[in-house]
């Protein structure tokens, strides 16, 4: 990220021209589970450390036999000098305790995700050089950078999907 007075802000949603996210529901065994699985695979497809992870928002209700929970986290990785990606991943849903699975439930999972480019704008020769870098050179970069973002978004949702798909009884 750009530390600098002023700045010009570019983003974009990767998933576009499409929807702006992806979303998985799912109902059936141990939706619990999936908070971590989550946390795994964003560290994982896209090669970031913990740090650049954060719970924007946690809630996690287990006062009742139902456990409610809401869990919104996002991802900041940093492309280059003046690039970086966030990614964000919704989680919400309930479980239930059952004889079968040990818990069962719902969930729903929201992911998007977004490349946003700051550029400084302090001096008259910054911002001169600003809009014709972003709009002459840096313009190609950014659209390999969504490309690259959009593959691993979708791959995320793949093997998140093929998780939801494999969850074990618990026995």
């Amino acid at each position: 990220m750009v530390f600098a007075k002023r700045k010009l802000i570019v983003w974009e949603d990767v998933l576009a021209p499409g929807p702006p996210t992806l979303t998985l529901e799912y109902r059936g065994p141990n939706p619990q589970n999936i908070y971590e699985e989550v946390r795994r695979l964003m560290l994982l497809i896209f090669k970031a450390a913990e740090d650049d992870l954060q719970e924007r928002e946690f809630f996690w209700d287990r006062s009742r036999a139902e456990e409610r929970f809401k869990v919104r986290l996002e991802l900041t990785k940093d492309l280059d000098e003046f690039t970086f990606l966030s990614v964000s991943v919704d989680i919400s849903g309930f479980a239930k305790p059952s004889e079968e699975f040990g818990k069962e439930g719902a969930a729903t999972v929201q992911i998007y995700g977004r490349i946003n480019a700051e550029y400084p704008q302090d001096t008259t020769l910054q911002k001169v050089f600003g809009s014709f870098f972003i709009h002459r050179t840096f313009k190609r970069r950014r659209e390999e950078y969504r490309v690259v973002a959009r593959e691993r978004i979708h791959q995320f949702h793949d093997q998140l999907r093929s998780f939801l798909n494999l969850l074990p009884k618990r026995g």
